[in-house]
């Protein structure tokens, strides 16, 4: 759909304009160069040939990257909706569970207070003997 994404680099660049604004070209024969017109002419007011490529590359790179980004900006915003929701649902089941997570907290304190507060009981030690060796049995 959009193609690949052509990357210029600075080298790249300016070697491409070092061979279109010279004077002359290569060729085969003696003398090894021969004249031409330089690219773009000093005169031109209009877009040379390269940087109308450059920008028509740069148009369909960023063309490329709006796309892929509106696919994964829809599925942020959908996740962040669905987050957004949870959210609040969060917040009120929280406001109506903290009365009860701390009436549940109050009878645990009591109740590891009553626990706390009973003796060991005693047991011989014959019958602590007992217990001890069955349950390595």
């Amino acid at each position: 759909m959009f193609g690949r994404r052509k990357y210029y680099t600075d080298r790249g660049v300016t070697k491409k304009g070092k061979q279109d604004g010279r004077p002359w070209k290569w060729r085969a024969g003696w003398p090894p160069w021969e004249p031409k017109d330089p690219i773009p002419p000093v005169d031109q007011k209009d877009l040379t040939e390269f940087e109308e490529r450059l920008i028509s590359d740069a148009e369909r790179n960023l063309s490329s990257i709006a796309h892929k980004w509106s696919e994964k900006d829809d599925k942020l915003h959908h996740r962040c909706k669905n987050a957004a929701d949870r959210y609040k649902n969060a917040k009120g089941s929280k406001n109506k569970e903290v009365p009860e997570q701390n009436e549940a907290i109050k009878k645990y304190q009591k109740a590891k207070k009553a626990f706390d507060s009973q003796q060991i009981p005693h047991i011989s030690s014959v019958l602590a003997l007992f217990l001890i060796e069955g349950d390595s049995l």
